[in-house]
């Protein structure tokens, strides 16, 4: 049984379980499916991101969060550190705050809901750190660095450099891979005729490749006639 560092984790690991709705706990624990179930509490989004503006609006957050150690044990703790750190304003405290945040996740749930609004306020240092995590030992540092990457260098801030970087992590892990597919999936969407060369000329590991077309033909925001293309790509 899990044993809380402080009274005042203790305290809010008991609000916490008596806002647990055990059928979400068991469908959450399908998808979330890398971690031990019973580390699931079961707290929707939304009912979560309530209870995390109160603790940090009574100061328990800071409080909380300034002693207690990696790894959290509880799921939704750890997203409760991570709305605290994305409620930051200043870019230096969130930046201290996130780094260790990042290097210890250790699921892709954490991992994609994690987007702290003040990293937006410098680009060029958000570019810096992205790449720096993609080239990370650790999975979800990496998914964390593709994720960025999708979220604020495709529609905006684009430079093909990206792609490159993206195109050159080499991985067997699952998470790793499929949100390289994803990310992928969405330059097609989005820049089209800078990303298709890399699929042409055979710079994207198989998996990577492959998953990717897939996203992208599914998608509605890719023309019939590139769908018809990027299937010609596909490879065996």
């Amino acid at each position: 049984m899990y044993r809380p560092h402080t009274p005042l984790e203790a305290a809010v690991i008991n609000e916490l379980f008596e806002m647990r709705d055990e059928k979400y706990a068991a469908f959450n624990a399908k998808f979330v499916n890398n971690i031990d179930p019973n580390r699931i509490i079961g707290i929707k989004t939304p009912q979560l991101r309530k209870y995390a503006k109160q603790l940090i609006a009574d100061g328990r957050a800071e409080e909380l969060f300034s002693t207690l150690p990696y790894p959290m044990y509880y799921l939704e703790l750890t997203h409760l550190r991570g709305m605290y750190i994305s409620a930051q304003k200043d870019i230096d405290k969130t930046y201290e705050l996130a780094e260790p945040f990042i290097a210890n996740m250790d699921n892709w749930e954490v991992c994609d809901m994690f987007s702290p609004k003040v990293f937006k306020k410098d680009i060029d240092r958000l570019e810096k750190c992205s790449l720096d995590w993609i080239a990370s030992d650790k999975t979800y540092t990496v998914r964390y660095g593709i994720v960025m990457l999708m979220k604020y260098f495709i529609k905006e801030n684009f430079d093909e450099k990206y792609l490159k970087a993206a195109a050159g992590i080499q991985s067997d892990e699952y998470y790793i891979n499929m949100a390289a597919a994803w990310y992928f999936a969405e330059a097609l969407t989005f820049r089209y005729d800078e990303t298709i060369k890399y699929f042409e000329r055979g710079l994207i590991s198989d998996n990577v490749h492959n998953k990717a077309i897939q996203k992208a033909r599914e998608s509605r925001r890719v023309s019939d006639i590139q769908k018809e293309y990027l299937k010609t790509l596909k490879r065996s």
